[in-house]
């Protein structure tokens, strides 16, 4: 188990997720008081929002199902239970939110004291980012595209959600799922994000897991030969795992899952492959 977490700081390293004042690599998640500016202030819609308005309930269901039905699409595709799991989960358990202004407010549609929703979806598109710029730099560090973060309670744990149509569809099925599965396995444990023997890093170790079989069952024969190319060329340095490449993206991962349509989709499928080789190769060391 020491391996599998020394890897999680590895893959959050990779993904380049947060750092904390002390310096150490976190693990996608952070803490926040009830009193933090960027914790979810919950609030009604403003009923008088145009229908076409990016602002509007129409237009976020729109984007949320994007994501979903991307989800859906690996979930199906690959045949793993706990992927489709998950999309049951986010599908019934979530509230839909979108950012409506500075200090971390948060518009939630629908009835935000549901007791049967225990998770918040955030839809961050480009003109929020412009928008509430404070506020989208804390709720998504770049680069990532999807992001769990566990809250402190009684706040309710947010998975964040960036429209962006320069993503293909397996991709962002494959990061739904992976963010996903961290908001389910965090709802199935109901572990305590601030210790114990079960809490993020087990679940990171978990929900990778998981993401390599999908990577796997879509990838194929190429995947598992290009997997296990990179596994051979890992070097232990100093405690630490030196993965070859340098962080470049290898376009034999277009080959393998298509085209990447953007920048952003190249850094984010190289970060979660190194993860990949990480895992692989501590498996196979021990």
């Amino acid at each position: 188990m020491k391996s599998f977490l020394a890897a999680v700081r590895i893959a959050t390293s990779a993904l380049l997720l947060l750092t904390p004042a002390n310096g150490d690599t976190d693990t996608g998640y952070r803490n926040l008081s009830r009193d933090d500016t960027i914790d979810a202030i919950l609030r009604r819609l403003d009923p008088t929002a145009k229908e076409n308005d990016e602002s509007s309930l129409e237009y976020t269901l729109k984007i949320r199902e994007l994501w979903l039905s991307a989800g859906d699409f690996v979930a199906e595709e690959c045949g793993e239970k706990f992927a489709a799991d998950v999309m049951a989960y986010l599908r019934t358990a979530t509230h839909i939110a979108r950012p409506s202004g500075e200090n971390g407010e948060t518009t939630v549609f629908g009835d935000p004291d549901d007791k049967q929703k225990h998770l918040v979806m955030v839809i961050v598109t480009a003109t929020d980012l412009t928008k509430y710029p404070d506020q989208a730099k804390a709720l998504e560090p770049a680069p990532a595209i999807a992001l769990f973060l566990a809250l402190k309670k009684p706040a309710l744990p947010l998975i964040v959600l960036r429209h962006t149509d320069q993503i293909s569809e397996k991709w962002r099925g494959i990061l739904l799922l992976h963010s996903g599965g961290l908001a389910k396995d965090f709802a199935d444990q109901a572990y305590d994000s601030g210790g114990g023997s079960y809490g993020p890093a087990e679940s990171e170790v978990k929900i990778h897991g998981l993401e390599n079989k999908l990577m796997s069952k879509l990838g194929g024969r190429r995947y598992s030969k290009l997997l296990m190319r990179y596994v051979r060329g890992v070097r232990e340095k100093k405690g630490s795992l030196v993965i070859p490449g340098g962080g470049h993206y290898d376009k034999r991962l277009d080959e393998v899952f298509g085209p990447a349509y953007s920048e952003a989709e190249r850094a984010s499928r190289q970060a979660h492959f190194t993860v990949n080789v990480a895992f692989r190769y501590l498996e196979i060391r021990d």
